[in-house]
């Protein structure tokens, strides 16, 4: 399998975490550390994404889905799904809602 066909299969499990979480906000570096991305991947995942307009790419780069970016008019903080990556983390890493 070829890197263009590997990171079509990624597209579809990354697609289907945003489906799953609509209000999911990552900065590209959790995208590498939650689905193990080196930077090759990340940005040809990231840049389906982005082309297809399933992504958005926030002011303060986070990645979220299509449309979110528009329709925010309240706080990012109050619609988001911060997951635990960080020196902010919980020790065992669950997702927390802000």
């Amino acid at each position: 399998m070829n890197l263009r066909e590997s990171a079509s299969e990624w597209v579809q499990i990354v697609r289907g975490e945003f489906i799953e979480m609509p209000c999911l906000r990552l900065t590209r570096a959790q995208v590498m550390r939650l689905w193990g991305f080196d930077e090759s991947m990340c940005s040809m995942v990231l840049n389906l994404l982005l082309e297809q307009r399933f992504l958005d790419v926030t002011a303060d780069g986070c990645y979220v889905r299509g449309g979110a970016v528009a329709m925010s008019g309240s706080s990012s903080a109050e619609k988001s799904v911060v997951l635990g990556f960080g020196p902010e983390a919980p020790a065992d890493m669950t997702a927390q809602t802000r």
